[in-house]
This record gives structure tokens, C-alpha cells and sequence, in this order.
């Protein structure tokens, strides 16, 4: 079961059997409205995570406002604490959350002893993995060429997820923000995928989401690396650079 952070979905947009219901943590309606417009952030996850592993079910938890916004970071902090004492009763096994700062960081040093960082940990213990993008340049900014990643994807506990450009071949996207692995820090971009709706670094997110979910399901109980492990593959950019990539044809089998 894979649980979407996000700002709601539009559950006509689904089929009945995906959709496993769903909280919301928001400051704007009541308890029971997760629901949101056809067009909403989160419905585009849903629908990439439904292309990806249409076996599975997602369980939704609205937290963003109708604007995209998370107006009080601490909820996040709530969230995690839910999931981690509700996951195995909902029998969640991924979490899927496309949140992202506009920074650029570099460790994750400063979030280290924060109740976030300690329940997406103790989710990863439990064999239940959390996805989030690195995060995205402003086009004005990409040529830069800066390295780091958004928080909470910075944190080291976190499946972080860059995008590729096109649909085929392996090629960085210019606006994804990334990470270079490097010898003694545990922080770096876990993977590069080809983005789902509604692009960018959450449409890569989603799919990658969906591909590890579909794994989960074939492989009940294999834990977070060796999924990692079977999906993903180096790849050397033209400036020699090594990659983790994982490609859209690497299914489960």
C-alpha cells in the first residue's frame, strides 16, 4: 500500500479498487476530505502511481491547502508520527510525499535530531521507505550547475528522487536539482527517473514510487536496499559523473 502526502486527490479519477481511502492533516476542511479537484497536484501523482503499479492501492493524506502550500512545516512532523504508529495497521509499505524547500543543502546536519528525520527512519527500519524529490531550479538558476538537494529529501533516510530529461536515454534534467554521492557523507540523490505526471521531480518521484511499490508486491518482505538495489544502475554523464539511474522499462520479474 503506498501512502500519497499531497494536497488531495479527485478519487472519480481512479479506479474504485486503487484507492484505499484516506485523512486529512490540512488546515482547511474536516477530518474525512482528502478529496480535491481533477487537476490537483495530487491527483497527477495518484494517476502516475496508478500507471506504474496498477496492482497495488494508495491511501491518501491530504496535508497541503488548495494552493500547494504547507503553511505550518510542524504538521509534517505530525504526519510521520501518525504513519509510523498507524503503518501496519493500514498495512502501508511506501510513502510517497512530493514536498520540497527552494534551498539547496548540502547535509543534512542541521535536521539530523528533528522528530522528522527520527519517524522517516524508523518508518525505513520498519522495511517501509519514503520517497521525496530533490527539488527543482528555477530555469534562470539551472545553468548553474549548484549541487544539493530540498529539504526533507536531504534527509539521509529518504529515497530522494531526481528527474531525466525526454522519455528515453539518460540525460539529467536541467532543472532537477541533485546531489553527487561522496566519500563520507550519507547524503546523495538515490536515483534519477524519467518524471510521470505532473513532471519534474514529483512526476519522477511518483514513478519511482510506483516501480518500488510494484516490487514490494512481488517480492512480499524485501527490504529497502535490495529493491533499490534491483531497480537502479549507474550511469557516467558526459562530465563523468556517476548516477544512480533507474530506467522505466526495469520491471518487476
Amino acid at each position: 500500500m503506498i501512502c500519497l502526502i499531497d494536497d488531495g486527490i479527485a478519487p472519480d479519477t481512479l479506479p474504485h479498487s486503487f484507492l484505499a481511502g484516506g485523512i486529512n492533516f490540512s488546515d482547511e476542511g474536516a477530518e474525512h476530505q482528502f478529496q480535491a479537484g481533477p487537476h490537483s497536484h495530487g491527483t497527477a501523482m495518484a494517476q502516475t502511481l496508478f500507471e506504474t503499479c496498477p496492482q497495488g492501492r494508495v491511501f491518501v493524506v491530504r496535508l497541503l491547502d488548495r494552493y500547494g502550500h504547507l503553511n505550518d512545516v510542524e504538521r509534517l512532523a505530525q504526519v510521520f508520527d501518525w504513519l509510523a504508529r498507524q503503518r501496519a495497521a493500514l498495512g502501508i509499505t511506501l510513502v510517497c510525499a512530493p514536498l520540497a524547500d527552494n534551498a539547496l543543502h548540502m547535509s543534512d546536519d542541521a535536521f539530523r535530531q528533528t522528530p522528522l528525520a527520527e519517524h522517516v527512519a524508523q518508518l525505513r527500519r520498519a522495511g517501509v521507505p519514503t520517497l521525496m524529490p530533490a527539488g527543482n531550479r528555477n530555469a534562470s538558476a539551472s545553468a548553474i550547475e549548484r549541487p544539493g538537494m530540498a529539504w526533507p529529501a536531504i534527509l539521509r533516510d529518504v529515497i530522494s528522487v531526481g528527474a531525466l530529461s525526454g522519455n528515453h536515454g539518460h540525460t539529467l534534467h536541467a532543472t532537477s536539482k541533485r546531489l553527487a554521492a561522496s566519500a563520507g557523507s550519507p547524503c546523495a540523490t538515490t536515483l534519477f527517473a524519467h518524471p510521470g505526471e505532473p513532471g519534474q521531480t514529483s512526476g519522477a518521484t511518483a514513478r519511482a514510487a510506483g516501480l518500488m511499490a510494484a516490487m514490494q508486491l512481488r517480492y512480499p518482505g524485501i527490504d529497502v536496499q535490495a529493491c533499490l538495489d534491483h531497480l537502479r544502475h549507474p550511469w557516467t554523464d558526459q562530465h563523468g559523473q556517476c548516477w544512480p539511474v533507474l530506467s522505466d522499462n526495469k520491471t518487476p520479474g
